[in-house]
């Protein structure tokens, strides 16, 4: 499948990361002498194989390698700790962990070809594991055809093309930064690999970046800088509530914004804007309706298929009419347009009424000098549960809780209103790509608003 791609495109240059450049037909032999290696390794196809790196040159090389030989390929997260990831190896039955030290291309004896197994574009690509933002991670697993399709439809949506470059800002275990390297292998692009994450604004300059995906912390960073935007076509951002403080800062700046919803089960995107700034929009290959209780359901061709068991049986996850139920809860307006709410398991009950913590970080987030906002439920004797708000302000900004509490009294009814507001924990911030909730109920030495 992707020689088909490298032998259409051979001069076209692949990958650009901080040492060097690799044109198709480069990247290519570099893949046959990985898969050399590999076998002398002794992997076979349909073995799973997992791999612990940061982004690389030679992560992108060993994937298409394993791939090759129809080996099966779980994408590891580098954050997690050692038992975790030896747990994660053993429960998938992983052959071999390959790290960034087994990996280096520049090791290996050059070939130009090399026989490789043929495989249907049904077969199992990767395990990805869940965030575990809501819960334990699971490990999802994906087929050729769910990783293609969703590229397909991604550059439909918003086109790639030879001489477009799309950096890849995200990590390849997350199923975002994944998806970039389907999306450019399908579009005959350039993905360019930042060295750190702090190199982003740079290399958009430097490499005239064309296409990007970011998450809002990464957003909120990026336009503290003010760097030269004008090379760039398209901002994906998504994995998360989007505050209206930052999209306006964004349109001020003219970064063109392209809202995103999407979760690892389904590939990546299930919904994204067609146009700047617009909301997201179902993907023409994807079908989405909304249960009785509110709940966001999906199917399709993006569909994974199903969560990894410890027997290694798959769990579909599905009903009697194959639709996952996302846990997300939502509407679609009658020009297909889906409105996110909030997580489903989010939901508390306070006195017998109905709070939806995303519902409060939307007017929080909507408050001058307020960046970011979180919403957790605390214990509370005579109600059950109170909500509780954690702010990130702005440097400059002098918000006192009263300001708060004004703002959010003109939108929401009482009892919606947090009991207290605390500032943002200088340990949350850059701790990683996507806020988990559950990070923020057990802090200590956090501080109050007055």
């Amino acid at each position: 499948m992707f020689k088909a791609v490298f032998d259409q495109c051979p001069t076209q240059i692949a990958i650009i990361d901080q040492e060097q450049s690799l044109s198709y037909a480069q990247l290519n032999a570099y893949v046959n002498s990985a898969v050399n290696h590999f076998q002398n390794m002794g992997i076979q196809k349909n073995d799973t194989i997992s791999i612990l790196s940061e982004n690389t040159t030679s992560y992108l090389i060993t994937l298409c390698a394993l791939w090759r030989m129809g080996a099966v390929v779980c994408l590891l997260n580098v954050r997690l700790p050692d038992k975790i990831i030896e747990a994660q190896t053993k429960y998938i039955q992983s052959k071999y962990l390959l790290k960034s030290k087994n990996i280096d291309y520049k090791n290996y004896t050059l070939h130009e070809n090399n026989p490789c197994n043929t495989f249907s574009i049904n077969q199992i690509a990767t395990i990805l594991f869940t965030s575990g933002s809501t819960g334990i991670p699971k490990a999802a697993v994906h087929t050729f055809a769910n990783h293609c399709f969703s590229a397909k439809n991604s550059n439909i949506n918003i086109p790639i093309k030879r001489g477009d470059r799309w950096l890849l800002s995200l990590p390849l275990y997350h199923v975002g930064g994944l998806s970039i390297f389907f999306r450019i292998l399908l579009g005959q692009g350039t993905v360019v690999i930042p060295k750190n994450k702090n190199d982003i604004g740079s290399l958009i300059v430097l490499h005239k970046i064309t296409h990007i995906s970011l998450v809002p912390t990464q957003l909120q960073k990026l336009l503290q800088e003010n760097i030269n935007i004008t090379s760039l076509k398209m901002v994906l951002l998504g994995s998360g509530p989007i505050s209206e403080n930052l999209l306006n800062e964004a349109r001020k700046k003219s970064w063109p914004i392209y809202k995103t919803y999407g979760m690892t089960e389904m590939s990546s995107q299930i919904a994204t804007a067609h146009k700047k700034f617009a909301e997201a929009k179902i993907f023409s290959g994807n079908k989405v309706k909304i249960s009785k209780k509110g709940e966001v359901l999906i199917k399709g061709n993006t569909l994974f298929k199903g969560y990894l068991q410890k027997n290694n049986k798959i769990d579909r996850s599905i009903d009697s009419e194959g639709w996952f139920a996302t846990g997300d809860l939502g509407s679609i307006t009658k020009d297909g347009f889906l409105n996110i709410s909030g997580r489903k398991d989010n939901m508390f009950i306070s006195g017998g009424e109905n709070i939806q913590p995303e519902e409060i970080e939307k007017y929080l987030c909507q408050i001058d000098g307020i960046q970011n906002a979180i919403v957790i439920a605390a214990a509370d004797k005579k109600f059950g549960f109170r909500p509780k708000a954690f702010v990130q302000l702005e440097k400059k900004s002098k918000l006192k809780t009263k300001d708060i509490i004004y703002h959010l009294s003109t939108h929401l009814p009482k009892f919606k209103c947090p009991d207290k507001f605390f500032l943002w924990p200088k340990k949350m911030t850059n701790k990683s790509i996507k806020i988990k909730r559950s990070d923020f109920k057990n802090l200590h030495d956090i501080v109050l608003l007055s």
